[in-house]
């Protein structure tokens, strides 16, 4: 797992080198994207919900 032998990152080309499981850099890579996918998705959907909420306050 962790502790085993990495391949080396001329190993990895493309988008492989910059998300991959088997580098640190690759896993921190990963967990970030993940963070920012969620931090914008959830954005979003309060922008969305505000949206909402003046549209019904307009029509009163």
């Amino acid at each position: 797992m962790a502790g085993d032998g990495s391949l080396p990152d001329s190993a990895f080309s493309g988008w492989r080198y910059y998300f991959n499981t088997y580098t640190i850099k690759g896993r921190k890579n990963l967990a970030l994207t993940s963070y920012a996918g969620l931090f914008l998705g959830i954005m979003i959907w309060r922008m969305k919900a505000n949206k909402k909420k003046a549209i019904e306050k307009k029509k009163h």
